[in-house]
């Protein structure tokens, strides 16, 4: 008969716990906890088809993480994205309007899915070579486009 160990099994690793029972981490912390299972997989076991398969989860997982806003923005990578100034989103996240997911060295950070967006940032004008009706024609000549 075998004794049950407190080794993890893939499910509780997939999920960050060393010892079954341990709490899950955060979605947004999954793909350092994953890269981290990779160098452990690569080092103690030799195994490079192992490792491999934790940075691809890691891979996964940031592009999942991206694509539902739960990534951490800087103030200025913020700034670059949501089109308002890095002065203005702190004021923001002092006043409490944006929640501060802070890092841990304290420095403040965005959530991608609570950045406010400046109307008309990012949106491309699209300028026709040539005009494609006489309204757009006079706007052109007015310099009204």
């Amino acid at each position: 008969m075998n004794k049950p160990t407190n080794t993890p099994g893939p499910a509780q690793l997939a999920a960050g716990a060393e010892r079954i029972g341990d709490a899950m981490p955060l979605p947004a912390n999954l793909p350092a906890a994953f890269k981290e299972r990779a160098a452990i997989v690569r080092e103690y076991a030799a195994d490079e088809r192992g490792a491999a398969i934790w940075e691809l989860a890691a891979e996964v997982a940031e592009r999942a993480i991206r694509q539902s806003g739960l990534e951490r923005l800087t103030l200025p990578e913020a700034a670059q994205e949501s089109g308002y100034s890095v002065d203005h989103l702190r004021r923001l996240i002092d006043e409490g309007t944006i929640p501060n997911s802070s890092e841990a060295d304290g420095s403040y950070s965005i959530l991608r899915m609570h950045l406010p967006r400046k109307p008309g940032h990012g949106v491309a004008r699209v300028h026709p070579t040539a005009p494609s009706s006489r309204l757009q024609a006079a706007r052109a000549v007015a310099g009204r486009e």
